[in-house]
C-alpha cells in the first residue's frame, strides 16, 4: 500500500520470503532497497551480501552469527533473530536472568520465539529493588562506540544501530530524526510540534548532559519487560545497543509509575547522575515518537516532553 513506510514494507516482504528463497532477495520499494540473506537448499544467501552492498542495497537481513563474523561489510545489517541475540548478549555480558529459548517458529506473519515459562511472584519492595539491580548490572558493561554492529527493532519499528562516536549525534541521527520522520509519514505529528522537535534536536549537544561512556542497554526497559520470579528479575523483550544509561532509567516508568525501590536498587550498584531527573523527558521523546507513529493517543505526552526541553 502506498501509505506504508517503504522500509517497513520492504522488511515485511523479505520476512514473508524467509525459508522459501534460495539466495539473496533484492527488494526495492519506493527506491529503498533491502537485501534478505536466507539459506535455501541450493545456496546460502549470505554469500551474496557483499555483492548486494556494492550494488547499492540499503541494508541486509542476516543471521546474528553471520553478522558478528563479517564486520567488514559496509552495510546496515538487520538480524533475523534480534530478540534472541539481544537476550543472549545481556545474559552473557552482564549475567542477568533471561528465559531459556526453546525454539523459533516461522509463520506467515513472521517468527514466534518460544521460551520457557517463568513462574511469577507478587512484586513487593524486594522485587522492585531486584529490577533496579538487574538494570544496573547491564549498565556495568561498556563498549567502544554508541550503537551496535547489527540493526534491530523497537517494538515493530526498525531501529538503526549503526555506531557513532558521540552520544548527542547518535541520539539525533539514529533515534530522533528517523522516528520523527516515521511519525510524520504516518501523518500523526502537527506542524507546530515538528518545528519544536527540529529546534530541540539542534540543541541536543547542550541538553544531553556530561559525557558518558557507551553503555550496554536493555533498550526498552519499561517495567513490563521484567518478570519478577523467585529467582530474581528476569529480563525479556530487549532492543539492545550501547547508549546512554539514562535511556533505560527513563523508560522504567514511562507507561506508569514505579516505586522508588527500583531506583534505590539500581543505586546499590551504580549512582544516578543528579541531572537525570531533569533530562528524563528528553530520553522519553524517542519512545513517545515511536508510539505516536502507530497511535496518536500519546501525542499529549510527547508534546509535554518536548516543551519541557525547549
Amino acid at each position: 500500500p502506498a501509505l506504508r513506510h517503504p522500509r517497513r514494507a520492504a522488511e515485511e516482504l523479505v520476512e514473508g520470503l524467509a525459508g522459501h528463497a534460495q539466495a539473496v532477495v533484492v527488494v526495492e520499494v519506493l527506491h529503498v532497497q533491502l537485501e534478505g540473506a536466507v539459506r535455501g537448499e541450493v545456496h546460502d544467501g549470505h554469500d551474496f551480501v557483499a555483492d548486494a552492498a556494492a550494488r547499492g542495497a540499503a541494508a541486509a537481513w542476516v543471521s546474528t552469527e553471520w553478522a558478528r563474523s563479517r564486520p567488514e561489510i559496509d552495510l546496515p545489517l538487520i538480524v533475523a533473530d534480534a530478540p534472541v541475540a539481544g537476550l543472549q548478549r545481556l545474559r552473557q555480558s552482564s549475567g542477568v536472568l533471561t528465559p531459556t529459548q526453546i525454539t523459533l517458529l516461522e509463520t506467515n506473519q513472521g517468527v514466534i520465539m518460544l521460551q520457557e515459562a517463568v513462574q511469577t511472584v507478587e512484586r513487593t519492595t524486594h522485587q522492585w529493588q531486584q529490577i533496579g539491580e538487574s538494570l544496573a548490572c547491564i549498565h556495568l558493561v561498556h563498549g567502544q562506540r554508541f550503537g551496535l554492529e547489527t540493526q534491530g527493532y523497537f517494538g515493530p519499528l526498525y531501529q538503526d544501530n549503526r555506531p557513532l562516536d558521540d552520544w548527542a549525534t547518535f541520539y539525533a541521527e539514529r533515534r530522533l530524526w528517523p522516528r520523527l520522520m516515521s511519525a510524520i509519514d504516518a501523518g500523526h505529528v502537527p506542524s507546530a510540534l515538528i518545528r519544536q522537535l527540529e529546534t530541540l534536536i539542534a540543541r541536543l549537544p547542550d541538553l544531553c548532559g556530561p559525557p558518558i561512556a557507551p553503555t550496554l542497554l536493555h533498550g526498552d526497559a519499561q517495567q513490563n519487560n521484567y518478570i519478577s520470579s523467585a529467582q530474581g528479575a528476569v529480563v525479556i523483550d530487549p532492543a539492545v545497543y550501547y547508549g546512554h544509561p539514562e535511556m533505560d532509567l527513563a523508560y522504567l516508568d514511562y507507561f506508569q509509575p514505579v516505586p522508588d525501590a527500583v531506583f534505590e536498587g539500581y543505586q546499590t550498584i551504580l549512582p544516578i547522575d543528579p541531572g537525570f531527573w531533569q533530562r528524563r523527558d528528553l530520553w522519553r521523546i524517542y519512545g513517545y515518537l515511536a508510539i505516536v507513529t502507530l497511535d496518536v493517543s500519546y501525542l499529549d505526552r510527547l508534546s509535554a516532553c518536548v516543551r519541557n526541553n525547549l
